[in-house]
């Protein structure tokens, strides 16, 4: 069980935090995981990965580096598993399609981001 994020923020349900269980976990797991960056979180300095970093880097944004990263960032959350749908820039920015996957169940979801 974790707390609920939404854009960026805690979800509260009157005073009390909503909370995630099962699948839905996982996925915010996973995208706490590649959105946030590598080194920031003070109790794990693991977490993260360097995937805005590399966006804003200047150097030519690649398919391949990105499914690189993204998969590097779940390898930690146990039987999951994430790829790399689509990538499109729109006025400097980059919207990346991912579907993270449950391996050992039917559970997949497809999430999109914009870094």
């Amino acid at each position: 069980m974790d707390i609920k994020i939404l854009d960026g923020d805690n979800v509260l349900r009157g005073d009390r935090f909503e909370t995630v269980l099962g699948f839905e976990e996982t996925v915010q797991k996973s995208l706490i995981s590649i959105i946030g960056d590598k080194g920031s979180f003070i109790y794990d300095r693991e977490l993260g990965s360097p995937l805005k970093k590399y966006i804003s880097s200047g150097e030519t944004v690649a398919l391949k580096k990105i499914e690189s990263i993204v998969k590097s960032a779940v390898s930690r959350i146990e039987n999951v598993s994430a790829e790399v749908k689509s990538i499109n820039e729109n006025d400097g920015k980059f919207e990346i399609t991912l579907v993270i996957k449950e391996n050992d169940s039917d559970e997949a979801e497809e999430r999109t981001i914009i870094i």
